[in-house]
């Protein structure tokens, strides 16, 4: 496991998708990374990186889950 050089409280975000709340915090690597975090109630991309720098999410309260559009009937599925 890479060593992480330091650490930096980055607030709170909001997934876009469903609204659940998250604690921020940024890490620094000696090298760079390239991926992306996703929320873990909806699925919505949260952040994605190519840097030295990278986010983490820790989940502070689950938002609602978007829910499936009605099917109208005569619709093809």
């Amino acid at each position: 496991m890479v060593k992480v050089w330091g650490s930096s409280n980055k607030g709170t975000t909001a997934c876009e998708e469903c609204g659940s709340l998250y604690s921020v915090v940024e890490h620094r690597l000696p090298v760079r990374d390239k991926d992306s975090a996703n929320c873990i109630v909806c699925g919505h991309e949260l952040a994605s990186w190519n840097s030295t720098t990278f986010p983490v999410f820790t989940l502070i309260e689950k938002g609602k889950k978007p829910q499936a559009p009605d099917r109208q009937e005569g619709q093809d599925a």
